[in-house]
């Protein structure tokens, strides 16, 4: 990524889309990873999967990058595609406070709409 995550109000408009959506992927893949890790725990004890399998588009491509994330060190040098990017956009997520953030507001009231 070529802009300052720090800042999205200051990134064009397409690019907040973009990255939203990139983000709502990653939150979407580390939740089904969680089902996934029940369904095999599940199996594992003889019981049935609890969930069933993921058919969201890039749900599978989004798991592989967390996975990756995990161990990945080599910062804005790394090769695997979204890696870097998704870093900066997961570290702006989990630290961003701002009520009005234009990356993170629409989806953390979408979050809230969700748990209620």
């Amino acid at each position: 990524m070529l802009f300052d995550i720090t800042h999205p109000s200051a990134w064009a408009p397409g690019v907040i889309e973009h990255v939203q959506n990139q983000l709502m992927l990653l939150i979407h893949a580390n939740h089904c990873n969680k089902k996934d890790e029940t369904n095999e725990l599940n199996v594992l004890c003889g019981l049935p999967p609890r969930y069933p399998i993921c058919n969201l588009p890039d749900c599978q491509k989004f798991k592989i990058v967390l996975n990756h994330m995990k161990g990945c060190q080599l910062g804005s040098v790394c090769k695997e595609q979204y890696c870097w990017s998704s870093k900066q956009i997961v570290t702006h997520w989990k630290a961003c406070k701002n009520e009005k953030c234009a990356l993170c507001s629409h989806l953390r009231s979408l979050q809230t709409k969700q748990t209620k």
